[in-house]
């Protein structure tokens, strides 16, 4: 269901795989990646489908944007598919090529995560 490194992989230190639990089982993952300069990109980001559409996507987020908060940093960064990128609008995300080497076909987008 979600592809987090096992307890024996090497994780960078500023890597930090984060799960969503819901009545002690896992529904939700994302990693945030320290990226220096006070931002902080969200990666990887997954809800299980059977628990999608119920707000846990939204939940997980502000809890990851809470973590980047505490963590220093003022801005969060994504990538996002073109079918999510709406959500991400609808939570604060805006449109911004903050990547020059994106792939194509991926939504770049940012939010200031400022008190």
């Amino acid at each position: 269901m979600f592809n987090l490194p096992s307890p024996d992989e090497a994780i960078s230190a500023n890597c930090h795989p984060l799960l969503l639990f819901l009545d002690d089982k896992p529904i939700g993952a994302i990693q945030v990646d320290d990226l220096s300069n006070a931002v902080a990109a969200l990666r990887l980001v997954a809800i299980d489908p059977a628990f999608q559409g119920a707000g846990h996507g939204r939940v997980m987020l502000e809890r990851a944007e809470q973590f980047v908060r505490e963590m220093g940093c003022r801005m969060a960064v994504v990538y996002a598919t073109p079918e999510a990128a709406g959500f991400y609008q609808t939570v604060g995300y805006d449109e911004e090529d903050w990547d020059e080497v994106c792939m194509g076909g991926i939504v770049q987008m940012r939010k200031n995560l400022d008190p």
